[in-house]
């Protein structure tokens, strides 16, 4: 009787563990997916629009992400999000109308 009770409770270790690092290995490979995905459109948006507006849009990221994540994941978006972000989208504009300013007396 111990026996079986040994080795019943060796399997149910055993397979609990196979599930976890199975679950692990999944979310893990799902993660690089996508992240390996994200990068390959990146890089084709940055082909297709030039390296400088690509790097410009990509400053919007950090809005984004709260917007995705209050949207698909009901997040609550706090007041330094809120002025975070506003932040960010400043510097973009900034950005932008500094170097529209520069390359128009260059020219």
């Amino acid at each position: 009787m111990k026996k079986k009770l040994f080795w019943g409770y060796t399997f149910t270790i055993v397979s609990a563990c196979l599930y976890g690092c199975m679950a692990l290995i999944t979310k893990n490979l799902y993660a690089q997916g996508v992240n390996v995905g994200a990068m390959v459109l990146f890089q084709q948006g940055a082909r297709t629009t030039g390296s400088q507006r690509a790097a410009i849009l990509s400053t919007l990221e950090p809005v984004v992400s709260v917007l995705v994540g209050q949207w698909a994941f009901r997040e609550i978006i706090g007041g330094r999000t809120v002025i975070g972000s506003a932040l960010v989208l400043l510097a973009s504009i900034l950005i932008t109308l500094f170097d529209a300013k520069k390359k128009t007396e260059v020219e």
